[in-house]
């Protein structure tokens, strides 16, 4: 039979390990939170390029509708060149799109992969903090000495 003070010593490694959960809980609940920020970050930044998008569709349409109009050939080369830009621009406008879903895409996988470790980490811990209490009970009942857990056991 295990010997208070080695009992104890358990007892004290449980509430280290504990602590130790309890710290990583912490921090992976930290990670969702700016997990959490990034998506909202880039939600925000996706409706403003479409919003934008919206914007240069009009915007070209009404240049070509400008320069189906156009009878000089001055004014059609310039026309002709901001239709241009206007495409480079959409082109860049989509590309930013692409990459902010797949940006967005991959901190959602990361924001659920913390919080199934978050998940786990609870369990852990209070699966832990049963442990413990049920070792300072029965340490508190066969020692014959008054311990106070470290730990609050119900």
């Amino acid at each position: 039979m295990p010997t208070d003070s080695e009992l104890l010593k358990v007892a004290a490694l449980m509430v280290m390990r504990a602590k130790a959960i309890q710290n990583r809980l912490l921090t992976v609940q930290n990670s969702i939170r700016c997990e959490s920020l990034e998506i909202e970050i880039l939600e925000e930044e996706t409706l403003n390029s479409e919003n934008r998008l919206r914007e240069i569709e009009i915007y070209i349409v009404e240049v070509q509708e400008d320069m189906d109009a156009c009878h000089s050939g001055m004014t059609y080369q310039e026309y002709s060149s901001e239709l241009r830009e206007l495409q480079a621009e959409r082109h860049g406008e989509l590309d930013l799109l692409q990459q902010s879903f797949l940006m967005r895409k991959s901190h959602e996988e990361k924001k659920r992969e913390l919080e199934v470790n978050e998940a786990s980490l609870q369990t852990n811990l209070k699966e832990l903090h049963m442990q413990c209490c049920n070792l300072w009970d029965w340490v508190s009942q066969t020692s014959q000495h008054a311990i106070t857990p470290p730990l609050k056991c119900l």
